[in-house]
């Protein structure tokens, strides 16, 4: 029965029913891809017998129940275990923090419980990328991650994790993209993100955070997407904004910010997506929004104390596809230009002192 088999890609098939427990007899087998089907029932134990095992897909299936706790002791060479998209529960096991060959780590989108265990550490100057969003992961971020030096990726979104910010993730100065949205995580945002010189995306909404953003943040020019939307923050934008020049998505929507909205988002010239709503900004739509060129969608909506009229130069912005400026104190008439934004599909500007015809 194939006792040789080293290799064996059954990915992107129809494939039903259960892993068969034979499989621990291919004890040659280093790579199993078995993803994008629509495999069931648990995930056998005997796969534990495989300890030549160096790369394990199995996401995108319809596993169920928990990972058996020894089911990865002696695969010493596993480097790679792609589990996410099933419908797993139950805890992480320790022993995935144990094959310190482990490169990545993906166990996202399942129904995982249970806390981060702070063995992690032993994976340092290994691990690139840890993912589990959307799962049910409660209690802290352990310190030991801030060891896990070589991570590009941490994203840990969606989950139930509470307590602070952990500055010490400032460590990690290779991540690329961080995640930490929709747990419950309080207090301000590290001012030492700053070190995260790499990073492109972050991403901090439905949290708890309180304090101002602060100004070092946007020293992480290399920054595609920020998102801190429906928190607590409070203070003003800070002008430092300006040096982001490689934003795709700014999201501040449904915070406590003050201020106006800084003319140094003129240099966003890359921003596709910018949302200010639902803050307490003051002031005047500046002009220099305008030249953010690329422009698809804008929301500055529902900032009750900002007036004036709506700039007759956002007619420009011939890319947009969303514009939302309800329940402010604008004034005067909707500029005649807003007839050149053929791509138009939403525009919301009710609860003005808007006139004309």
């Amino acid at each position: 029965m194939f006792l040789c088999l080293q290799v064996l890609k059954l990915h992107d098939n129809n494939l039903q029913g259960s892993i068969p427990p034979t499989i621990g007899q291919l004890h040659a087998l280093t790579l199993f891809y078995a993803t994008s089907n629509a495999l069931t029932h648990t995930i056998p134990a005997e796969l534990s017998q495989l300890s030549q095992m160096a790369k394990l897909y199995l996401y995108k299936n319809h596993f169920l129940g928990s990972l058996p706790e020894h089911l990865f002791d002696n695969m010493k060479n596993l480097n790679t275990l792609l589990l996410h998209e099933n419908s797993l529960t139950g805890s992480i096991p320790l022993g995935i923090s144990k094959l310190t060959k482990m490169k990545i780590f993906q166990i996202n989108d399942n129904q995982i419980n249970g806390t981060l265990s702070s063995t992690w550490e032993q994976l340092a100057g290994k691990l690139v990328s840890f993912a589990a969003k959307n799962n049910m992961i409660s209690g802290t971020i352990p310190t030991s991650f801030g060891s896990l030096t070589m991570l590009t990726k941490f994203d840990v979104g969606t989950n139930q994790l509470t307590h602070e910010l952990p500055s010490f993730l400032s460590k990690l100065t290779l991540l690329k993209q961080l995640n930490l949205a929709t747990n419950s995580f309080n207090g301000t945002i590290p001012a030492g993100f700053s070190r995260l010189t790499k990073l492109t995306s972050l991403y901090v909404k439905y949290n708890s955070l309180t304090g101002s953003m602060p100004d070092e943040l946007f020293e992480l020019v290399k920054l595609k997407e920020l998102d801190v939307q429906d928190n607590s923050l409070t203070g003003t934008i800070p002008i430092y904004i300006g040096a982001l020049t490689k934003l795709l998505e700014l999201d501040m929507v449904n915070n406590a910010l003050t201020g106006t909205v800084p003319i140094e988002v003129r240099y966003l010239t890359r921003l596709t997506f910018l949302s200010m709503g639902h803050n307490r900004l003051e002031s005047t739509l500046p002009v220099e929004v305008s030249e953010c060129v690329s422009l698809k969608t804008l929301k500055i909506a529902a900032n009750t104390a900002m007036h004036g009229t709506i700039p007759e130069e956002y007619g420009r912005l011939t890319d947009l596809e969303e514009i939302q400026l309800f329940q402010t104190q604008f004034t005067g008439t909707i500029p005649l230009s807003f007839g050149n934004l053929t791509k138009l599909t939403l525009l919301l500007l009710y609860g003005n002192q808007l006139h004309g015809r």
